[in-house]
């Protein structure tokens, strides 16, 4: 592990770059107009917008046509892994900061537990630095404890080891590549699967390989992994709970609440029914569907003493 010392005030600049390369990634593009010092026209129907509009939905294919109050998720799946990077340092740096400064004002995002979204607990740390970096964090004694249903420990590689009057320094873990990221690839009802150039150059990127230096291109991974696929099918399904340690790469509602409790049929209270995109996660499309057209949600808590097996929705 490494140390280095710096000035508070370089650091917090530091911090809202990290805000806004992170937004970036996003598609959360307007918020440029806030770091630059000219104004620029940004109203409704300005050049300006409409030129930033288009280029962020070529870059950002899923956003495009959709206006700014639009974006994608931090813990969205298709979220680039670079932009919860910057998240994550920037969590656990402007707690800390927020914790010396007034641990007792709650009112500001800054004083907010950090939540990492990196899955930095993957790296290939020595145990020895995993362990001075724990006991570093201890030391502060934070008296906050976990959000409900996030069990993820700090593992962001930087960390504040003491802060004084005018300088803070941080503690580093030593550059290692990460072990563990997430490329998600969409099959359709063919099983056929596409790779689109943003996810290859994303896993060449992760794989430290290239085209022009190793012949690595999508077709030959494509190729590989239907070659090391199952060729039959038990068709046997799988337990709902079994389904729980892929939620954080899934974007679902509420998500920290993860014990199944039944069904709300909203006809009884003419409200409109949701979180239809969670109960295909852990039900499948068939039962989304019907729960689409009978307009019935699923119920859904963080106390497991109140869990119930899932019954069909049409009983």
């Amino acid at each position: 592990m490494i140390e280095k010392r710096i000035q508070r005030k370089p650091l917090e600049k530091t911090l809202n770059s990290l805000d806004l390369y992170s937004r970036v990634f996003l598609g959360q593009y307007d918020e440029i107009y806030n770091y630059i010092s000219f104004k620029l026209d940004f109203n409704k129907d300005s050049p300006s917008k409409f030129l930033l509009r288009n280029i962020r939905g070529q870059l950002i294919p899923k956003l495009e046509g959709c206006d700014f109050n639009t974006s994608l998720g931090i813990y969205n799946p298709e979220t680039h892994v670079r932009a919860k990077e910057a998240y994550d340092i920037l969590q656990v740096l402007r707690y800390q900061l927020a914790q010396f400064d007034n641990p007792k004002d709650k009112s500001n995002i800054a004083a907010y537990y950090p939540s990492m979204s990196a899955y930095w607990s993957s790296m290939n740390i020595s145990k020895q630095d995993r362990d001075t970096y724990k006991n570093l964090i201890k030391s502060w004694e934070y008296k906050d404890v976990f959000p409900k249903g996030y069990h993820q420990t700090w593992d962001c590689p930087l960390v504040i080891k003491n802060i004084e009057k005018t300088y803070i320094v941080l503690k580093k873990q030593m550059e290692y590549p990460i072990g563990c990221q997430w490329i998600v690839l969409k099959m359709d009802d063919d099983f056929i699967v596409d790779m689109p150039d943003n996810k290859y150059f994303e896993l060449c990127r992760i794989l430290k390989l290239n085209y022009a230096e190793d012949g690595f291109n999508s077709s030959k991974f494509l190729k590989m992994l239907s070659e090391k696929a199952p060729k039959h099918s038990n068709r046997q399904g799988v337990e709902y709970t079994d389904l729980r340690a892929y939620l954080p790469y899934r974007n679902v509602d509420e998500a920290e609440r993860i014990y199944f409790c039944g069904w709300n049929d909203h006809t009884r209270d003419h409200r409109r029914a949701r979180n239809f995109d969670k109960t295909e996660f852990y039900f499948g499309k068939k039962v989304a569907d019907y729960c689409r057209e009978h307009n019935i949600s699923s119920l859904w808590t963080d106390n497991p003493r109140n869990e119930i097996n899932p019954n069909n929705p049409e009983e």
